[in-house]
């Protein structure tokens, strides 16, 4: 089976990836619900979603793990982050997706997503953009508090992310 892997720059420490992943699995949940609804609820949503990703998602950062297909097969690939293809078909294909996963790039420290070409086709389209926009809203915002800055973070209603940073000096 092949993998595409994408270097993208997603994030440099793991905890912007698992921001992205819960953000995608709250965005899951919310399906069907009114933007009134989903307001109200988002608390919940952000809670049920990072319950989800604190079970569900494996992280070994020292040991990479080995990716399974789609029949629970073993695939050669393996990825410091993986994300059971369980997780995957109930929030991001609705399919009969393989197991996903992220590595860390030795050259670079970014990360690196290991996506295949079926679920490529199926969700990651879909999700890239999204996921990519979450990570690095969650990097900036970390550096800027280690810069001595107070950030604000506001979403709009088409989903687009505004960083505002107010110097504390």
């Amino acid at each position: 089976m092949s993998t595409n892997r994408v270097h993208k720059g997603v994030g440099r420490n793991a905890s912007d990836i698992l921001c992205a992943i819960e953000d995608r699995i709250m965005q899951s949940l919310a399906r069907g619900l009114s933007t009134e609804q989903r307001t109200s609820r988002l608390d919940e949503l952000r809670a049920r979603a990072q319950e989800i990703v604190k079970v569900e998602v494996q992280v070994d950062l020292i040991n990479p793990m080995h990716l399974e297909g789609y029949h629970g097969d073993k695939r050669a690939e393996t990825a410091h982050i993986k994300l059971p293809r369980s997780l995957i078909n109930r929030h991001f294909s609705g399919g009969a997706s393989n197991d996903a996963g992220f590595i860390r790039n030795k050259q670079t420290g970014d990360w690196d997503a290991i996506i295949s070409d079926y679920d490529r086709s199926q969700w990651w389209g879909n999700s890239e953009g999204r996921f990519l926009q979450v990570a690095a809203a969650h990097e900036s915002v970390e550096a800027a508090g280690w810069n001595n800055y107070t950030v604000t973070v506001e979403e709009d209603q088409e989903g687009k992310i505004q960083i505002y940073c107010d110097s504390n000096d």
